[in-house]
């Protein structure tokens, strides 16, 4: 059965459109975050999510959807990166517990939400630097005065070291993309 014009609509209109996210840090409280129209009929309270935080992209955990702002913020809304679950990992009864963990022991629920959860749920992001062959001819081609001396000592590590050596001197570097 095909759906009518005004059904497709009434699901758009139904879906959330903002999700409150607990994020595993030692910060308290919950984050907001745009939901994007490919996730807005999929995503559901406990469900783990890849969101931007600061500088980094981080898991965080579904623990409620709206459909507006609760109040207006100064701040813009970020989108959520990606739904990482297709089916909720947190069950109510262990967020309701987690949430009241986190209450008496003055914990962020996103560190309580993390804790009970299997250890194997709890990955890591790990970004890996890599340089193309076309990469390499770019760096050969390029001034040296055209590079600032930061940039050029990241494209050199990256063209002459393993991904290995990369990966552990690249917390060493703090700037821009090119």
């Amino acid at each position: 059965m095909a759906q009518t014009e005004s059904s497709i609509a009434k699901i758009a209109t139904d879906a959330p459109v903002l999700a409150d996210v607990a994020i595993p840090t030692r910060v308290a409280g919950t984050f907001t975050y745009r939901i994007p129209a490919e996730m807005a009929n999929t995503i559901a309270v406990g469900a783990r999510v890849l969101v931007p935080f600061g500088r980094v992209q981080t898991i965080g955990y579904v623990v409620g959807l709206s459909k507006a702002p609760a109040e207006p913020t100064e701040f813009a809304v970020k989108d959520l990166l990606e739904l990482l679950d297709p089916d909720p990992v947190l069950v109510p009864e262990v967020m309701t517990l987690a949430r009241w963990v986190a209450e008496y022991y003055a914990a962020p629920w996103g560190e309580v939400l993390k804790a009970a959860l299997p250890s194997g749920m709890n990955a890591t992001i790990t970004r890996v630097v890599s340089i193309t062959p076309a990469g390499r001819e770019e760096l050969q081609g390029l001034a040296a005065a055209r590079l600032s001396k930061i940039h050029g000592s990241i494209l050199e590590l990256t063209a002459d070291a393993d991904s290995d050596r990369v990966t552990s001197n690249a917390q060493q570097f703090r700037v821009t993309p090119l």
